[in-house]
């Protein structure tokens, strides 16, 4: 998240759950990381955020730790949620990606130049046609 959209979103919703996407996380990362070992990385640490418990989470990290201490000691310091064991269970979402809000952006893009009210009134539209598409795929 970009810093300035950080400070507001923790000003105006404290108690809400900040998490990092892994896919800009992994972005980030793999600019700094060089040699044959890059893919079994992005495996581990792909594999660290995907764990809900604490011990699987820490085995993970260990083996990071023995290919790349940098990247280990990296991971350890980010300030923010970016692994499922951290995440709040009594939330829904297991979501460590963006890729839902990256997605509907797309979807949407096309429609973004209309003013608000018609904006609002095309994706209502899009919507109903996406529903009714789904409910006739189910009734087949």
């Amino acid at each position: 998240m970009e810093k300035g959209i950080e400070d507001a979103v923790r000003t105006k919703c404290p108690r809400a759950e900040h998490r990092i996407c892994m896919c800009h996380l992994w972005k980030n990362l793999k600019k700094t990381l060089r040699g044959d070992k890059v893919n079994v990385l992005r495996n581990l640490v792909w594999s660290a955020a995907n764990s809900f418990t604490e011990w699987k989470f820490h085995e993970i990290m260990t083996e990071i730790e023995v290919i790349s201490p940098n990247l280990y000691a990296y991971l350890c310091k980010l300030n923010c949620k970016w692994a499922r064991k951290d995440f709040n269970p009594l939330l829904k979402s297991k979501d460590n990606t963006n890729n839902m809000s990256e997605s509907f952006n797309s979807w949407i893009s096309q429609h973004r130049a209309k003013n608000m009210i018609d904006l609002i009134d095309s994706i209502r539209v899009m919507i109903l046609q996406q529903r009714n598409q789904r409910k006739q795929g189910i009734a087949r």
